[in-house]
This record gives structure tokens, sequence and C-alpha cells, in this order.
């Protein structure tokens, strides 16, 4: 409901058009969804209110967060293993992070940004933690530039870092801005500014 009139938007104004149609999380919606609109309007000829593609452009936009989601999954089953724990927990582990039920809420609420927000954020904080400042900051400038609640994994990561703290930080902050602050100055209604409109589902 709220990003699929940016959608069809773009295919009949172009970018002004997608931009004045932007829910909040208009990072998401102009870096993933609006490739995936382009690639669906391409093969199947159309994207408008009452188009079938809808369910095309949703599959498109949801595989970067199911494969973030697969990549967290290997992660954490890696360092189960590494920990000691029996085969059994280690699929278990996979199986809940890369097939997880509250991932399969959210898109069944129709949210795939949320899956790259809450998958970037752990393996951001996971980054930090072993660190890797930098890789952190990028993937959290990622998560956030995505959804912006993604923000709240800023203070785990840099506390969970043993150096590099404050460019975890750093990046963190200009990636996510780099992103989300050209987008705010081309929106040409402030009323959909992502600074000023949260989405209905937000509250």
């Amino acid at each position: 409901n709220e990003a699929w009139p940016a959608y069809v938007a773009l295919e009949r104004d172009g970018l002004s058009g997608l931009l004045g149609a932007t829910p909040a999380y208009s990072g998401f919606v102009t870096i993933v969804g609006a490739p995936a609109t382009l690639i669906v309007d391409a093969i199947w000829g159309g994207v408008n209110p009452a188009a079938e593609s809808i369910g095309a452009v949703f599959r498109l936009t949801a595989l970067p967060g199911i494969a973030l989601l697969a990549v967290l999954g290997a992660v954490l089953g890696a360092e189960a293993r590494r920990r000691g724990s029996s085969p059994l927990v280690v699929v278990l582990v996979i199986a809940l992070t890369a097939g997880s039920p509250i991932a399969y809420q959210a898109l069944l609420y129709g949210h795939p940004e949320d899956l790259i927000a809450a998958a970037g954020s752990v393996l951001a904080v996971l980054a930090a933690r072993d660190g890797r400042a930098t890789l952190a900051g990028l993937l959290l400038a990622a998560a956030v530039a995505t959804k912006q609640w993604a923000v709240l994994a800023l203070l785990p990561a840099m506390l969970a870092a043993p150096r590099g703290a404050l460019r975890i930080g750093l990046i963190a902050g200009a990636g996510a801005a780099a992103v989300l602050v050209p987008l705010m100055l081309a929106s040409p209604e402030v009323s959909h500014s992502p600074l000023v409109s949260s989405g209905s589902l937000f509250h």
C-alpha cells in the first residue's frame, strides 16, 4: 500500500514521480524497488495500479533481504559450529535465521525492506565485535538507508567494537546521508519527504 504507488508513478512520470510518491523508506524504494519495477516493466510490459505485475515487483524487491538473511544464517551457523555446538543446533540456527518466521511476517505484511535492515543491523554488530569497523559502518549505512529504524543498531555496534567505534558511527552516518539526503532534496513535495512522513504503519 505504501510503496506500490511510487513504483506506478515511476513508470508514469519517471524519477520525479517516484520521489513524489515514495514513503519514508525512500532509500529502499529508490535503490531496490525502482530497478525491480523497471525490470518487470521491461519483461511484463506494464506496471499500473491494477497490474498483475505487482507480485513480480514484490518478489524481486524481497530477494536482496532474503539473500542477506541467508548470509546471516551462514555466519551464525559457522559461529555456533566454532563454539562446539552439535550439528542439530547448527542446522537449527541457520534455519531459524535464514527462514525466520519473523521475516516471513514482514514479507506477509508487504515490507521486504525490513529484512535488509534487520539482517544488515545484526551483521554490522557482529562485524564490529570482530574488529571490522569499516565493514560494520558500511552495513549500518545500508541498513539505515533501507529503513531508518536500523539506526537503533548504531550504539550496540559501537559498544561491541574493541576499536574503531567512532569510525563505525562516521561511516554509517555519512553513508546513510549520502543516500537519503539527495532523495530528500530532490523530493518535489515536502509532504512526501522522508523527514516528515513515516507512513501510517509506523504509527
